[in-house]
């Protein structure tokens, strides 16, 4: 599905943005991009790729953490 995706927005000319979730061995700890649940493809694939974290504290402020974890753009 990764690479028909790709080809979809080559083809047309648009971005995508999508959603993954981690694996359990993301759970209550910092995020990095080996905590891809399922295929590392789809964040090899992907240009930007960002964590949106929260603990219990933030989730009762309604707030969260948002993290670079690959920007392809920067480098």
């Amino acid at each position: 599905i990764i690479n028909e995706l790709e080809h979809i927005c080559q083809k047309y000319q648009v971005g995508l943005w999508t959603a993954i979730q981690a694996n359990r061995s993301g759970v209550n700890k910092e995020l990095t991009i080996e905590n891809v649940s399922g295929s590392i493809q789809k964040a090899q694939k992907a240009s930007l790729v960002l964590a949106l974290t929260r603990n219990l504290d933030q989730e009762q402020n309604n707030t969260a953490d948002v993290r670079i974890l690959k920007n392809w753009y920067l480098g």
